[in-house]
């Protein structure tokens, strides 16, 4: 994906989508969730109502309703849980508490996974690309 042009796509107030746009110019939400169209259209109604509630109580709700979680050992990293029937797909959402922004980073189905140290490792290079776009926003 080095070959792309990176950028945020804004989908709420605060939250966004870290994505390389390439000659297909399918965001990587539509690229993971290509075979499951259900479970992207309930993380979209869950971005939605998520973006209604503003930063603060949708960290609050998310996190009491399970549709946020902690990634152990990273304070910046976060999951988004979308459950469809008996598949849970997970998305890794960069937090930045101090802008109080959500970035969206990539999504996976929970049981067809690495580990969630290689998930991390994995996404550290968009961690940093997320900031230095987030810096050029402000």
């Amino acid at each position: 994906m080095e070959d792309g042009v990176w950028r945020l796509d804004e989908i709420g107030d605060f939250i966004f989508l870290l994505n390389c746009y390439g000659p297909n110019e399918k965001n990587v939400l539509q690229r993971r969730f290509k075979k499951d169209r259900k479970a992207l259209n309930k993380l979209y109604d869950l971005l939605e109502k998520l973006d209604e509630l503003g930063f603060d109580d949708a960290m609050s709700f998310g996190q009491s309703a399970h549709y946020i979680g902690t990634i152990a050992n990273n304070k910046h990293l976060t999951l988004i849980e979308i459950r469809v029937k008996s598949t849970l797909w997970r998305v890794v959402t960069y937090v930045d508490y101090g802008r109080k922004v959500l970035v969206m980073l990539d999504a996976f189905e929970h049981h067809k996974s690495k580990t969630m140290n290689a998930v991390v490792n994995a996404n550290e290079q968009n961690v940093k690309r997320a900031i230095e776009l987030l810096e050029e926003v402000e």
